[in-house]
């Protein structure tokens, strides 16, 4: 009886330690740890699923290229090959607590292991957040998929986070994909975020915007982009059989919904203010909000991808080479091939809109003064009511939305023939 009775001492002597162990380690884990210096951002690396706290303003002048925060690696196991593998992207959580990290650089032109995602963060991944963080005076140089802050964005949130300079930062891609804050995303929620001072150089591949890159299914809400550029010149990308660039936007280059739910995925109250988009070369969709966006409708009663609330304000987007689908809020249709997608306008506001083009026909090569292009799309209409775009002759005052643009042809003379849709194409 007394051995009986020692074995059950030392068993539950043995699963309270392994269950306090157990405990330790977990705490361990789920601990916040604190970030006072540079030394400590980079040490982030060792766990990129811990959780950290600024705890002070850091200054990364001493770096002539900074050593990212983790990296993105494509899974070629899933679904579409290129889901971030988990152990090399940030999937913690970190909270710039009011803090500033100021004098990045970075250049990962030469950099195989950073070739996809480029940014203080290359890729935080399903779960992560960066929130209350203010990033100031950036040099970003990179391949594709370059933000200033984030290079992918993954099934994240980025809520609080702002891009801002005592001069002007710079965003630079080589190939595809750049944008102020994040270079593309993807299932990501992004809030309360803003771009200013910032000046972008977008690649031949485009699809690049003063905010941020390539959106597939963003929830986007009070984001603000001010006092920025985008330049772009648009062309082939031999490395992906690109043979012209397309998607470029004052807050993205694309919003892509796919055939995704619009009730969960959509633009709402973001903003793109005293800003320049200057493109030219061989590619198409130009916008003032987005280059292309939309999602792919199951029928014409399905609802369609939504941009409620945004304002475009004193903006200036020139256009030469003839580039096509161009429009004070939106391009076109995202298209990848196939019939362009569509959307809904609700509520929006373009205010001391400039465009130029070098287009002899700027209706004829779908510039409008909204829209350049519409397949399927609606807005609302003045009365509430949904209003189906079926042809450009749409009056602005039948819509709730608002058409202070005006477009200018080379000679500087105003194009008088302008509509509020260029373009209207029926759904195939």
């Amino acid at each position: 009886m007394k051995k009986l009775l020692s074995l059950m001492t030392a068993l539950v002597l043995a699963l309270t330690l392994a269950a306090g162990g157990a405990a330790a380690e977990a705490a361990e884990k789920t601990a916040v740890r604190e970030i006072a210096t540079a030394e400590d951002l980079i040490a982030v690396n060792n766990d990129l699923a811990g959780s950290y706290v600024l705890t002070a303003d850091i200054d990364l002048s001493g770096y002539e290229n900074f050593p990212m925060i983790g990296a993105y690696m494509m899974d070629e196991k899933s679904e579409e090959g290129e889901d971030p593998v988990a152990e090399y992207a940030f999937t913690g959580n970190f909270d710039g607590n009011g803090h500033t990290i100021s004098n990045l650089t970075i250049d990962a032109t030469e950099d195989g292991a950073h070739f996809f995602g480029v940014g203080l963060f290359p890729c935080v991944g399903e779960g992560g957040t960066v929130k209350n963080l203010t990033v100031k005076d950036i040099r970003v140089k990179g391949n594709m998929l370059v933000g200033g802050v984030v290079g992918y964005a993954f099934r994240c949130t980025l809520d609080n986070v702002n891009l801002t300079a005592a001069d002007r930062n710079s965003v630079e891609s080589t190939m595809v994909m750049a944008g102020g804050l994040i270079g593309g995303l993807t299932c990501s929620a992004c809030v309360n975020c803003s771009v200013e001072n910032t000046d972008i150089t977008a690649a031949p591949g485009g699809n690049s915007g003063i905010f941020g890159g390539g959106f597939s299914k963003p929830a986007l809400e009070n984001c603000t982009v001010r006092n920025s550029t985008l330049t772009a010149v648009l062309g082939e990308v031999p490395a992906f059989g690109m043979t012209e660039g397309a998607w470029i936007g004052g807050l993205s280059g694309c919003v892509n919904l796919d055939d995704y739910n619009p009730d969960e995925w959509y633009v709402k109250n973001c903003a793109v203010t005293d800003s320049k988009i200057t493109v030219s070369g061989k590619g198409s969709y130009v916008g003032g909000l987005t280059g292309a966006c939309g999602n792919v409708l199951a029928g014409p009663d399905a609802k369609r991808m939504q941009i409620s609330g945004c304002t475009v304000e004193n903006v200036e987007i020139s256009i030469t080479d003839g580039v096509p689908f161009v429009g004070g809020f939106v391009g076109g249709g995202f298209s990848e091939g196939g019939t362009p997608q569509s959307f809904l306008i609700d509520g929006c506001k373009a205010v001391n809109v400039k465009i130029t083009t070098d287009a002899e026909n700027p209706v004829e090569n779908a510039t409008g003064l909204l829209l350049g292009q519409a397949v399927g799309s609606q807005f609302t209409g003045a009365d509430g009511k949904i209003l189906d775009i079926t042809e450009t002759g749409i009056a602005a005052d039948s819509i709730n939305s608002t058409a202070d643009v005006k477009i200018f042809l080379a000679d500087g003379s105003e194009y008088t023939d302008a509509k509020t849709v260029a373009q209207v194409s029926e759904m195939q």
